[in-house]
């Protein structure tokens, strides 16, 4: 979108953030010139040292301009892939990486709202059937149907599953047509959250860029990489893996 006067904002801000990059190569030319004004005084040897110096120091300056540029790509990146995810088009919630259980590798709360909102009678009578703790007992059994399924977690919001004779949905897909006001109003009943850096270990602080979440349920995750550094598709499957 572009701004007042036909300008560009986002092209404006790549502008400042390159000659933020530049004004460091610019000043580190500087300071290797100036060290060569004064090497030209100085004896052969203490001259060699400084020169080393000023080499190392402006290869290490360089770099971080070059780390503090990728860094601002990526994180522009996110936040640009997220404001159009959370937009009226996108059509996701901006999620809470907090309300992440790791262990179980769920956000309970937003599941447990689904299943309320979208299935009232199934959900009284498992009251019912667990009056102690029903939302501890049915993510529990969410997550075990889950790893036990054939097919994983597909399988699971394919079919749903039972639980004492109580029959319940995790999701509900796109109808083939409108013709059903109760489908549509079901399928626009599902939750979907855009996490950003999302620590999903038990054992480290390790995050990953973008998850996308179905009904408090991961189901995309996104590692971003800058191809100006370098990077690719690659360095995310070592990461994933």
């Amino acid at each position: 979108p572009r701004g007042t006067g036909g300008s560009n904002p986002s092209l404006s801000a790549r502008k400042r953030k390159l000659s933020g990059f530049l004004f460091c190569i610019r000043r580190n030319e500087n300071t290797r010139v100036g060290v060569r004004n004064r090497r030209s005084r100085l004896p052969k040897q203490e001259s060699l040292s400084l020169r080393r110096k000023a080499d190392f120091t402006s290869k290490s300056a360089f770099f971080i301009c070059i780390f503090q540029l990728h860094n601002s790509l990526k994180i522009n990146l996110e936040a640009a892939i997220e404001a159009y995810l959370t937009s009226d088009m996108g059509g996701y919630a901006k999620g809470n990486p907090d309300k992440f259980d790791r262990k179980l590798a769920l956000d309970k709360d937003t599941l447990i709202e689904f299943v309320k909102n979208t299935q009232p009678k199934a959900w009284e009578r498992y009251t019912h059937t667990y009056p102690t703790n029903p939302e501890e007992v049915f993510i529990d059994r969410v997550h075990t149907v889950i790893k036990q399924a054939p097919k994983g977690l597909l399988q699971i919001l394919r079919t749903g599953f039972k639980d004492r004779g109580i029959e319940f949905k995790l999701c509900y897909f796109k109808p083939d047509n409108s013709m059903n006001e109760a489908d549509v109003e079901l399928y626009n009943k599902n939750i979907l959250h855009c996490t950003r850096q999302l620590h999903y270990s038990v054992s480290n602080e390790n995050s990953i860029d973008i998850v996308l979440f179905l009904n408090g349920i991961p189901v995309v995750s996104m590692e971003l990489k800058n191809q100006f550094t370098g990077q690719d598709t690659s360095n995310a499957i070592d990461q994933y893996k």
